[in-house]
């Protein structure tokens, strides 16, 4: 009776070990997390990220101005700022979404 068990639990032992070593050879990128792609994950972390950049420089700007009386040219100045700030974070944003696209595409032609 012992001898089975243990067989059992041998067996057993290396189903999952394959299992688990076939998990780890396919990219995280491919299994969706919740239904969703890591790719599409990522890109609503970067537009909830691009909305709040977007709704500080609001906020900041609409205090200088309240603030700035006759100085309006400093409230100018922090909104050009403000764009270079968005230009350069949609620049992140668009590489940092082709790349995952990209390694997905890797990823999928190393399973095909």
């Amino acid at each position: 009776m012992g001898s089975k068990h243990f067989r059992s639990l041998v067996l057993g032992a290396a189903a999952a070990s394959l299992l688990v070593s076939s998990a780890r050879s396919s990219s995280a990128l491919d299994i969706p997390f919740f239904g969703k792609s890591v790719c599409k994950e990522e890109k609503e972390r970067l537009h909830h990220e691009q909305n709040i950049l977007r709704d500080r420089q609001q906020l900041a700007l609409d205090q200088c101005r309240a603030g700035a009386g006759a100085n309006q040219s400093r409230c100018e100045d922090m909104k050009r700022q403000q764009k270079t700030e968005t230009s350069r974070f949609k620049d992140r944003k668009n590489l940092a979404l082709d790349d995952c696209k990209q390694r997905r595409q890797k990823s999928a032609e190393k399973h095909d």
